[in-house]
């Protein structure tokens, strides 16, 4: 007997896709994740140069949060500040 559909996900319609940035550079990415219920936050970040190796990468657990806003803009800190520690000489930064 075969069950189909189970394990399917749907494909998206126009999945995320990573764009390099330009020579000489580094892409920096960051992401929140937040529960209202406990104010708790994860912030994650990764840096890239333009052949998408990977140069920088964290990921940080943060409390007293109030919004998913504020943690987007915690994130984009969190990553800055990393990213600024390694004197990448320029860094285009990408968040949704």
């Amino acid at each position: 007997m075969q069950i189909s559909g189970l394990n399917e996900r749907p494909t998206p319609r126009n999945p995320a896709r990573w764009t390099p940035p330009v020579h000489d550079s580094v892409k920096l990415n960051v992401d929140a994740a937040y529960c209202s219920t406990t104010k708790i936050a994860s912030l994650g970040m990764i840096v890239r140069d333009e052949t998408g190796a990977i140069c920088l990468s964290a990921v940080m657990k943060t409390g007293s949060v109030d919004s998913p806003l504020q943690v987007e803009f915690k994130a984009i800190a969190f990553g800055l500040e990393r990213a600024k520690a390694i004197s990448f000489p320029s860094i285009l930064l990408g968040s949704d």
